[in-house]
C-alpha cells in the first residue's frame, strides 16, 4: 500500500480497528491532531499506521496532509465534507 501522510480530524479521536468493519476489535483511538500514514483501502475506511501499530479507521475522520491526493481521494473528501455540511445544516434546522 503506498502510505501518505496524515492527521485524525475527529474531535474525539478515531478508532483504529482490527479489519475495516465498525464491529471488528478496537486496537487503540488515535486522538485528534494526530499525525499518522494512513493509505486508502476502500471509500470508507483506510488502512493505518500508528505507534508501531497497523489497523484500519474510518475515511471520514482523517485528513491527508500532502497536496498529492488522487482525484479518487479528492472526490472522497470532498463528499464527506458536502455530507457534514447536510449534518450541519439539519441540525440547524431542528
Amino acid at each position: 500500500m503506498n502510505y501518505q501522510d496524515a492527521i485524525v480530524t475527529a474531535d474525539g479521536g478515531v478508532n483504529m480497528r482490527s479489519s475495516a468493519s465498525t464491529s471488528s476489535m478496537k486496537l487503540c483511538v488515535i486522538p485528534k491532531n494526530a499525525k499518522i500514514k494512513a493509505a486508502q483501502y476502500d471509500n470508507d475506511w483506510y488502512a493505518v499506521e500508528y505507534n508501531g501499530k497497523t489497523g484500519y479507521a474510518m475515511a471520514k475522520f482523517i485528513s491527508f496532509t500532502n497536496e498529492d491526493l488522487t482525484e479518487d481521494e479528492l472526490f472522497r473528501h470532498i463528499s464527506n465534507i458536502e455530507k457534514e455540511l447536510a449534518e450541519l445544516k439539519a441540525l440547524l434546522r431542528a
